[in-house]
């Protein structure tokens, strides 16, 4: 029964260490390169370096997690949330 047990509070611990990573990078993805996923664009040669501070974070924040996924979910939930934002600027209108 302890086994059990400890195996649920693991599953659910690497679930909200995961949900971390992501919201993170979403953070990251909103503050810092509103231009992939809004209207700020900031030059082309200097995305590399956004990229590589990102990279940079997830590995000494997150050792444990696929960086590439947490960057992808990231991502994916900085432009949903970018969306929503201009949809709600747009009704408001």
């Amino acid at each position: 029964m302890k086994v059990i047990i400890g195996s649920i509070l693991l599953l659910f611990s690497c679930l909200a260490y995961s949900k971390n990573c992501e919201e993170m990078s979403k953070k990251f993805f909103l503050d810092e390169m509103d231009a992939i996923v809004g209207s700020a664009v900031p030059e082309i040669k200097e995305r590399p370096k956004y990229i590589a501070k990102l990279l940079t974070k997830i590995m000494t924040e997150y050792p444990e997690d696929d960086a590439t996924k947490c960057m992808a979910k990231g991502l994916e939930q900085a432009q949903i949330e970018k969306r929503s934002q201009i949809k709600r600027a747009n009704s408001e209108i």
